[in-house]
């Protein structure tokens, strides 16, 4: 259901409203992701405002991405949306997937926090801090249906610059009824220069055991002056439900175009940043 397949400029050429993936593609128009478009390499991309592109998180196995990765050869600017929302774990999937409680509150699904708990437990953190790409996970189940799904995967690489000025986003769902909610998914930007004013956001979804919150990594020659707003909170916990814990978001300064290593130098984002930042440098789970 999640095969990877690499688009061929042929293909390029029918999802660009102007150009194609050999020069500079723009899109102008909102697109579900599905199969069919999963891996993306081009040259130069632009994302228009009036854009969205969406990793289809449907419950059929022919249609559901879970993960999303956009290469250029050139610079990437992003001036609409960019979302794997619910795109993670389902049904009671994941490393960190909430418990099930039958009509009294199930736990939030876990991923870069920890999800929030009632009558069931929330789900723990597992995965890596400075090489995020798991899948949030499930909220627990109860009698009301499945928990929320947990946010998907996506990477963008640009050899040249990154400019998101519209929105990148790997949400989890709220859990319907007393079902708990999913925890935010991973997000990768890997550039030479990462620019912009948009928003790059993997937060947990609400219930009475709310999703804790994803994992953001950014990579870029110069972190220190990125003016992005960045979000990995949880989703608020409801009636009796306790609110899971802060994700992770990490920069790796003068390492563009290069894997996260463990243990290598990382700090959190300084004075351009939104409040909820310096909450999020809570360890390297």
């Amino acid at each position: 259901a999640n095969d990877t397949i690499n688009i061929t400029p042929a293909q390029g050429a029918e999802f660009c409203d102007r150009g194609d993936f050999t020069s500079t593609c723009t899109i102008n128009h909102s697109f579900m992701i599905n199969r069919t478009w999963q891996n993306f390499t081009l040259v130069n991309l632009i994302i228009g405002d009036n854009a969205s592109l969406n990793l289809s998180s449907s419950v059929n196995n022919v249609s559901r991405v879970t993960n999303l990765s956009i290469l250029a050869t050139g610079n990437i600017t992003i001036l609409g949306n960019l979302s794997a929302n619910g795109a993670g774990f389902q049904d009671n999937e994941g490393p960190g997937s909430g418990t099930y409680s039958y009509d009294s509150g199930a736990g939030g699904g876990g991923y870069g926090g920890i999800g929030g708990t009632d009558a069931g437990a929330g789900g723990g953190r597992y995965g890596n801090a400075l090489a995020p790409a798991d899948l949030g996970s499930s909220g627990g189940s109860s009698a009301f249906g499945s928990g929320g799904r947990g946010g998907g995967h996506i990477q963008i690489d640009a050899l040249g610059t990154l400019a998101v000025y519209g929105n990148v986003t790997s949400n989890g769902l709220d859990g319907p009824g007393h079902s708990g909610g999913g925890s935010g998914g991973s997000i990768i930007l890997n550039a030479t220069n990462v620019t912009g004013t948009g928003s790059v956001i993997a937060k947990g979804g609400s219930n009475d055991g709310s999703g804790g919150g994803g994992r953001i990594a950014i990579f870029s020659n110069d972190t220190n002056n990125i003016n992005l707003y960045f979000n990995v909170s949880a989703g608020p916990g409801l009636g009796n439900g306790t609110t899971g814990t802060v994700g992770t978001l990490r920069d790796v300064p003068n390492v563009p175009m290069g894997p996260a290593v463990p243990g290598e130098v990382h700090h959190c984002y300084g004075t351009n940043h939104k409040p909820q930042c310096p909450g999020h440098c809570d360890g390297d789970q």
